[in-house]
Protein backbone atom coordinates (compact mmCIF):
# COMPACT_ATOMS: atom_id res chain seq x y z
CA UNK A 1 0.00 0.00 0.00
CA UNK A 2 1.34 3.49 -1.14
CA UNK A 3 0.16 6.50 0.57
CA UNK A 4 1.13 10.01 -0.33
CA UNK A 5 0.80 12.85 1.81
CA UNK A 6 -0.39 15.66 1.73
CA UNK A 7 -3.59 15.21 2.41
CA UNK A 8 -2.43 13.64 6.12
CA UNK A 9 -6.18 11.72 5.54
CA UNK A 10 -4.16 9.39 2.92
CA UNK A 11 -1.60 8.46 6.03
CA UNK A 12 -4.75 7.53 7.54
CA UNK A 13 -6.42 5.36 5.32
CA UNK A 14 -3.24 3.41 4.36
CA UNK A 15 -2.69 2.64 8.06
CA UNK A 16 -5.69 1.08 8.82
CA UNK A 17 -6.01 -0.79 5.29
CA UNK A 18 -2.47 -2.23 6.38
CA UNK A 19 -3.82 -2.66 9.75
CA UNK A 20 -6.75 -4.50 8.43
CA UNK A 21 -5.05 -6.75 5.80
CA UNK A 22 -1.42 -7.18 7.27
CA UNK A 23 -0.41 -5.65 4.00
CA UNK A 24 3.10 -3.65 4.50
CA UNK A 25 2.54 0.13 3.26
CA UNK A 26 4.96 2.86 2.41
CA UNK A 27 4.10 6.77 3.49
CA UNK A 28 5.76 8.88 0.74
CA UNK A 29 6.12 12.45 2.13
CA UNK A 30 6.21 15.08 -0.87
CA UNK A 31 6.61 17.85 1.60
CA UNK A 32 7.29 17.46 5.56
CA UNK A 33 4.22 17.84 8.07
CA UNK A 34 4.57 19.55 11.18
CA UNK A 35 7.54 20.70 10.63
CA UNK A 36 7.40 22.34 7.27
CA UNK A 37 7.70 26.03 6.94
CA UNK A 38 4.04 26.51 6.01
CA UNK A 39 2.92 24.34 8.88
CA UNK A 40 0.51 26.41 11.16
CA UNK A 41 -1.67 24.35 13.46
CA UNK A 42 -4.99 26.76 14.85
CA UNK A 43 -5.19 25.18 18.14
CA UNK A 44 -2.77 23.75 20.42
CA UNK A 45 -4.88 20.18 20.54
CA UNK A 46 -4.39 20.65 16.52
CA UNK A 47 -1.01 20.42 16.76
CA UNK A 48 -0.91 17.64 19.77
CA UNK A 49 -3.15 15.77 17.31
CA UNK A 50 -0.90 16.24 14.43
CA UNK A 51 2.56 15.24 15.77
CA UNK A 52 0.72 12.67 17.73
CA UNK A 53 -0.63 11.11 14.16
CA UNK A 54 2.54 12.13 12.22
CA UNK A 55 4.77 10.29 14.61
CA UNK A 56 2.40 6.79 14.85
CA UNK A 57 2.41 6.53 11.08
CA UNK A 58 6.19 7.48 10.62
CA UNK A 59 6.99 4.44 13.33
CA UNK A 60 4.60 2.11 11.80
CA UNK A 61 5.43 2.50 8.20
CA UNK A 62 7.52 -0.55 6.35
CA UNK A 63 8.87 2.21 4.70
CA UNK A 64 9.08 6.12 4.47
CA UNK A 65 9.84 8.11 1.24
CA UNK A 66 10.99 12.07 0.92
CA UNK A 67 12.12 14.02 -1.66
CA UNK A 68 15.10 15.03 -0.18
CA UNK A 69 18.49 13.91 1.89
CA UNK A 70 17.25 16.74 4.59
CA UNK A 71 13.68 15.92 4.71
CA UNK A 72 14.61 12.02 5.13
CA UNK A 73 16.68 13.07 7.69
CA UNK A 74 14.08 14.96 9.93
CA UNK A 75 11.17 12.15 9.38
CA UNK A 76 13.67 9.72 10.33
CA UNK A 77 14.20 11.55 14.01
CA UNK A 78 10.80 10.43 14.74
CA UNK A 79 11.66 6.82 14.47
CA UNK A 80 15.58 6.65 15.22
CA UNK A 81 15.65 2.70 15.91
CA UNK A 82 14.49 1.96 12.03
CA UNK A 83 16.94 3.93 10.53
CA UNK A 84 17.11 2.02 7.35
CA UNK A 85 13.23 2.26 6.44
CA UNK A 86 13.66 5.91 5.73
CA UNK A 87 14.53 6.66 2.25
CA UNK A 88 15.40 9.43 -0.27
CA UNK A 89 13.94 9.96 -3.97
CA UNK A 90 14.26 13.25 -5.04
CA UNK A 91 12.08 15.02 -7.02
CA UNK A 92 13.23 13.70 -10.89
CA UNK A 93 14.71 15.48 -13.89
CA UNK A 94 15.49 13.63 -16.85
CA UNK A 95 18.76 14.98 -18.19
CA UNK A 96 18.21 13.94 -21.62
CA UNK A 97 15.36 16.28 -22.16
CA UNK A 98 18.14 19.03 -21.94
CA UNK A 99 21.13 17.50 -24.16
CA UNK A 100 19.40 17.62 -26.78
CA UNK A 101 18.81 21.23 -26.66
CA UNK A 102 21.26 23.73 -28.35
CA UNK A 103 22.33 26.74 -26.35
CA UNK A 104 20.84 30.15 -28.67
CA UNK A 105 22.35 33.25 -28.85
CA UNK A 106 21.28 35.79 -26.55
CA UNK A 107 20.05 37.40 -30.10
CA UNK A 108 18.20 34.93 -31.77
CA UNK A 109 16.26 33.58 -28.76
CA UNK A 110 12.76 32.72 -29.79
CA UNK A 111 10.02 31.08 -28.64
CA UNK A 112 10.00 26.98 -30.76
CA UNK A 113 7.51 28.42 -33.73
CA UNK A 114 10.58 28.43 -35.93
CA UNK A 115 11.27 24.92 -36.44
CA UNK A 116 14.91 23.32 -35.93
CA UNK A 117 16.49 20.11 -35.26
CA UNK A 118 15.43 20.30 -31.37
CA UNK A 119 11.66 21.25 -31.70
CA UNK A 120 10.68 20.42 -35.01
CA UNK A 121 6.93 18.78 -34.71
CA UNK A 122 5.92 20.56 -31.11
CA UNK A 123 2.45 21.55 -31.31
CA UNK A 124 2.05 25.30 -29.48
CA UNK A 125 -0.78 27.95 -28.95
CA UNK A 126 -1.44 30.09 -31.64
CA UNK A 127 -0.62 33.06 -28.73
CA UNK A 128 2.62 32.20 -28.87
CA UNK A 129 3.76 31.58 -32.62
CA UNK A 130 3.87 35.38 -33.32
CA UNK A 131 6.00 36.50 -30.13
CA UNK A 132 9.24 36.15 -30.22
CA UNK A 133 10.91 36.02 -26.46
CA UNK A 134 13.70 38.60 -27.97
CA UNK A 135 12.98 41.26 -30.63
CA UNK A 136 15.27 42.06 -33.35
CA UNK A 137 17.16 45.06 -33.79
CA UNK A 138 19.31 47.66 -31.36
CA UNK A 139 19.50 45.81 -27.51
CA UNK A 140 17.27 48.36 -26.38
CA UNK A 141 14.74 47.11 -27.91
CA UNK A 142 15.17 43.68 -26.75
CA UNK A 143 11.97 42.16 -24.87
CA UNK A 144 13.14 40.35 -21.29
CA UNK A 145 10.86 37.50 -20.44
CA UNK A 146 10.23 36.16 -17.29
CA UNK A 147 8.92 32.47 -17.19
CA UNK A 148 7.42 30.41 -14.88
CA UNK A 149 6.92 26.79 -15.67
CA UNK A 150 4.53 24.44 -13.54
CA UNK A 151 1.77 25.12 -11.08
CA UNK A 152 1.47 28.98 -9.99
CA UNK A 153 -1.20 29.07 -7.25
CA UNK A 154 -1.70 32.16 -5.38
CA UNK A 155 0.24 31.62 -2.12
CA UNK A 156 3.51 31.27 -4.38
CA UNK A 157 2.88 34.51 -5.60
CA UNK A 158 3.49 37.60 -2.76
CA UNK A 159 1.36 40.88 -2.64
CA UNK A 160 4.72 42.51 -3.18
CA UNK A 161 5.97 40.85 -6.25
CA UNK A 162 2.54 42.24 -7.53
CA UNK A 163 2.87 45.94 -6.23
CA UNK A 164 6.36 45.95 -7.45
CA UNK A 165 5.11 44.92 -11.18
CA UNK A 166 2.66 47.72 -10.65
CA UNK A 167 5.19 50.04 -9.88
CA UNK A 168 7.27 49.28 -12.70
CA UNK A 169 5.21 49.75 -15.49
CA UNK A 170 4.11 52.69 -13.63
CA UNK A 171 6.95 54.53 -13.59
CA UNK A 172 8.83 52.87 -16.29
CA UNK A 173 6.47 52.89 -19.27
CA UNK A 174 8.51 52.00 -22.08
CA UNK A 175 10.74 49.44 -20.08
CA UNK A 176 7.34 47.75 -19.10
CA UNK A 177 6.15 47.59 -22.32
CA UNK A 178 9.31 45.40 -23.54
CA UNK A 179 8.74 42.59 -20.06
CA UNK A 180 6.85 39.65 -21.01
CA UNK A 181 4.96 37.04 -18.12
CA UNK A 182 4.98 33.71 -19.79
CA UNK A 183 3.13 31.49 -17.64
CA UNK A 184 3.12 27.97 -19.21
CA UNK A 185 0.70 25.37 -17.80
CA UNK A 186 -2.21 26.26 -14.57
CA UNK A 187 -2.23 29.77 -13.28
CA UNK A 188 -4.78 30.56 -9.82
CA UNK A 189 -7.50 33.05 -11.90
CA UNK A 190 -7.66 35.46 -9.45
CA UNK A 191 -4.09 35.66 -9.94
CA UNK A 192 -3.68 35.71 -13.46
CA UNK A 193 -6.24 38.56 -13.54
CA UNK A 194 -4.20 40.66 -10.51
CA UNK A 195 -0.88 39.84 -13.23
CA UNK A 196 -2.96 41.27 -16.44
CA UNK A 197 -4.11 44.11 -14.52
CA UNK A 198 -0.85 45.49 -13.15
CA UNK A 199 0.22 46.76 -16.20
CA UNK A 200 3.09 44.74 -17.63
CA UNK A 201 2.12 41.58 -20.91
CA UNK A 202 1.04 38.20 -19.46
CA UNK A 203 0.92 35.29 -22.02
CA UNK A 204 -0.82 32.23 -19.88
CA UNK A 205 -0.35 29.08 -22.91
CA UNK A 206 -2.06 26.27 -20.69
CA UNK A 207 -1.06 22.98 -20.66
CA UNK A 208 2.15 22.37 -22.86
CA UNK A 209 3.31 18.93 -23.80
CA UNK A 210 6.40 17.77 -22.00
CA UNK A 211 8.55 18.93 -24.73
CA UNK A 212 6.95 21.95 -25.31
CA UNK A 213 7.65 23.17 -21.93
CA UNK A 214 11.31 22.09 -21.75
CA UNK A 215 12.21 24.12 -24.80
CA UNK A 216 10.07 26.99 -22.58
CA UNK A 217 12.16 26.76 -20.26
CA UNK A 218 15.07 27.33 -21.98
Amino acid sequence: IVATYSPPSNLLLAWCMSRLTGIPWIADFRDLWTEDCTYVPRTRLRRWLDATMEKRFLRSADAVVAVSSGQTRILASHDPLHPEKFHTITNGVDLQDFIELQAPQASTVALPEVATEWNSGLRFPQVLQKQPVVQEGHSSKQRLVLTHVGRLERQRFSDSILEGFRQFAATHVEKAQRLRLLLVWHVNPGLLDQLRKSGVEVVATGALEHAASIRCMA
